[in-house]
C-alpha cells in the first residue's frame, strides 16, 4: 500500500516547514513515516508514504504541513500528532462577504491589540489559532466532545441525602418528585451509555443477548418466584451484552425489568413482590459497600497544581456549567412550562422557590457522572482529573446553593403524609 499527495503552501511558509537544518521536515517524516519533497520556488510539497504501512500516518503529515502553511508555528502544528487534535479551517468570507475591508476588520478583532484577543481565546478553549490570509485555522482537542453526557445524570443517594438534612422543610411531594427525576435521569444515562459509549457491535453476541432476554421474559410469564434462575440467566445476559459491544451496564436494567413484581397466585398482587424483596435484600450491600467503594476509587484527585486557569479548561468548566447551570435551568424551565400549560400539576404544599431549590439539587451528579466520565475518556486519561474536578465542583455548588435556597424559604414544616 502506498500513498502520494501533492499540496501547495505559501512560499513564505516554506522556511518554517523545513526548519533549521531541515529539522522540522525531518521530524514530520520520522513521526509519520513519510517522505516529504519541497519545491521552494513553487511552494509545492510532495508527501509520499514509506515502507512501514502499519505505522505510517500520511494524513497527519498532510494536516501538519497544511497547518504550517496556514501560519502555525511548527511546535503548534506538531501537536496534531496527538490523535485527539484536529485542524479546522474557517473561511472568513463566509461570514463577512467578499469585501477585503470587512475581512481585515474581523481579522483585527480576532487577533486583538498585541495578539491578546487571540491568546485569550486560545487559553479559554485550549486550542491553537492562526489567522492567515482570508482564513482562521484552529487546532483543537476534539476528544473533549466525548464528555457531553457527563452532566446528564443525578446522584439519587446524595441528592436525597441533602433533602433529608432539611427534614420537614421539604414536602413529601417534592421528595417523590426528586426521586422519580433522579431515577429517570440515571436510566437515561444508561441508555446514553448503551448507544454512545459502546464498542463495535457484534451481531452474534447480540443475538445471544436477545435469546437470554427472551428466556428471562419466559420465566416471568411462568411466574417463577425463585431468584436463582433469573440470576443464572442474568449472568449469561451480562456476558453476552459485554461481548456484543454494548456496555454491560444495560444488562442490569434489562434483568430488573423481568423480575416479577406481581404475584399472580395472590389476590393482593404486590404483597409478596419478588422485586421489592430483592431490592431490600441488596440495598444494604449497595449503599454501604458498592457505592462507597466506587466513590473512593473514582473520586480521588490530586489537587496539586489546581488553580483558576486549570479549572477554566474546557473539560472541568464544561462539566461544572452543565451540572450547576444546565441541570437547574433545564429541570426548572421544563417543569414550569409543563405546569403553566396544564400538562402537569404543582406538587402539593410546595411553591416556586422551594421547587427551584430542588431543581438545583438535580445538579448533584457525582457517582453516575464520574462513571460516564470514565467511559467517555477511557482512551484519553489525561482528561480524567478534569472530569473529577468538574463533577466535584458542580455537585458541591449545586448542593450548597440548593440547600441554601430551600433553607431560606418560609420556614413551613410539612407533615410526611
Amino acid at each position: 500500500m502506498s500513498f502520494e499527495k501533492l499540496i501547495r503552501i505559501p512560499n513564505d511558509r516554506i522556511g518554517s516547514l523545513i526548519g533549521k537544518a531541515g529539522n522540522v521536515k525531518s521530524s514530520i517524516e520520522k513521526s509519520c513515516y513519510v517522505s516529504i519533497d519541497v519545491d521552494g520556488d513553487t511552494g509545492e510539497v510532495f508527501i509520499k508514504s514509506t515502507g512501514d504501512v502499519e505505522k505510517m500516518q500520511p494524513f497527519k503529515a498532510i494536516e501538519i504541513v497544511t497547518a504550517i502553511g496556514r501560519g502555525f508555528s511548527p511546535e503548534n502544528a506538531m501537536t496534531l500528532l496527538d490523535g485527539e487534535n484536529t485542524l479546522h479551517v474557517i473561511d472568513l468570507r463566509e461570514f463577512v462577504g467578499k469585501s477585503n475591508a470587512n475581512v481585515e476588520r474581523i481579522k483585527g478583532r480576532i487577533i486583538g491589540e498585541g495578539g491578546r484577543a487571540r491568546k485569550n481565546m486560545e487559553n479559554l478553549t485550549n486550542t491553537h489559532i492562526s489567522v492567515y490570509g482570508r482564513t482562521v485555522s484552529i487546532i483543537g482537542d476534539s476528544v473533549t466532545l466525548k464528555g457531553w453526557a457527563i452532566p446528564s445524570a443525578t446522584d439519587i443517594a446524595f441528592s436525597l441525602g441533602v433533602l433529608s438534612l432539611l427534614g420537614k422543610r421539604v414536602p413529601l411531594s417534592l421528595k417523590v418528585f426528586l426521586t422519580a427525576l433522579a431515577i429517570i435521569d440515571d436510566l437515561g444515562a444508561i441508555v446514553i451509555i448503551a448507544f454512545f459509549y459502546s464498542g463495535e457491535i457484534q451481531l452474534f453476541y447480540l443475538l445471544l443477548m436477545s435469546i437470554a432476554m427472551l428466556v428471562l421474559i419466559f420465566l416471568n410469564k411462568l411466574n417463577v418466584r425463585n431468584f436463582i434462575p433469573y440470576l443464572i440467566v442474568g449472568m449469561f445476559l451480562w456476558e453476552f451484552t459485554h461481548a456484543s459491544g454494548i456496555h454491560a451496564t444495560i444488562s442490569g436494567v434489562l434483568l430488573a425489568l423481568t423480575i416479577p413484581h406481581k404475584d399472580k397466585n395472590n389476590e393482593n398482587y404486590h404483597k409478596n413482590s419478588m422485586l421489592i424483596k430483592l431490592e431490600h435484600a441488596i440495598s444494604p450491600y449497595v449503599a454501604f459497600g458498592i457505592m462507597p467503594i466506587f466513590a473512593f476509587a473514582n473520586a480521588g484527585v490530586s489537587l496539586e497544581g489546581v488553580n483558576l486557569p486549570s479549572i477554566l479548561n474546557p473539560v472541568p468548566l464544561g462539566i461544572l456549567c452543565g451540572l450547576f447551570f444546565g441541570k437547574q435551568l433545564g429541570v426548572f424551565l421544563f417543569s414550569y412550562l409543563s405546569i403553566k400549560f396544564k400538562f402537569a400539576e404543582m406538587p402539593n404544599n410546595s411553591n416556586w422557590t422551594i421547587f427551584y431549590g430542588v431543581g438545583i439539587l438535580t445538579g448533584i451528579g457525582f457517582t453516575m457522572s464520574l462513571f460516564v466520565g470514565n467511559l467517555a475518556f477511557a482512551e484519553a486519561t489525561q482528561h480524567l482529573d478534569g472530569v473529577k474536578i468538574g463533577v466535584l465542583l458542580g455537585s458541591l455548588a449545586s448542593t450548597l446553593f440548593g440547600y441554601t435556597i430551600i433553607l431560606l424559604n418560609k420556614k413551613n414544616k410539612y407533615e410526611e403524609s
